[in-house]
């Protein structure tokens, strides 16, 4: 794991923005400081992040986010809360298990592998999320 932390002091923001391409296997968790009020922005650059986290591995950006996210109640199947939850929500979903969904869907010996990693260390919330038929289809494969 490679760790960027910014020399400013300031808080910063619990939930972390994600950054993650599962084809490209490059896995980022970008922690914004905390704004009090909106701000627009235009694009951030690594400066506007207090803490910028890089994993070599999907397995060890869940496990980071089981152990400080996920284990302390951010439940992804929830509704509601402030638009940093929100958007973290979707990009789980649509970064993470669509795109499991679609390794699987594949039926890639090399896909399989990284989606047993993945299935392994999702929390079992987001197993709901996670359609049947290609449950199903990973266990067929």
């Amino acid at each position: 794991m490679e760790v960027t932390r910014s020399e400013k002091e300031s808080t910063i923001d619990i939930i972390p923005e994600l950054d993650i391409d599962l084809y490209s296997k490059s896995y980022t968790l970008k922690y914004a400081f905390h704004k009090k009020k909106f701000q627009p922005s235009f694009g951030n650059t690594d400066d506007d992040y207090a803490l910028i986290l890089k994993f070599s591995h999907i397995g060890g950006l869940l496990s980071f986010l089981n152990e400080t996210l996920f284990h302390h109640g951010l439940d992804l199947t929830s509704q509601g809360g402030n638009a940093t939850r929100s958007t973290f929500q979707d990009d789980f979903r649509r970064k993470v298990v669509r795109v499991l969904e679609e390794k699987i869907a594949a039926k890639s010996t090399l896909y399989y592998l990284d989606a047993l990693e993945i299935l392994y260390y999702l929390p079992n919330f987001i197993n709901k999320e996670v359609s049947v038929d290609v449950l199903w289809a990973l266990i067929e494969f």
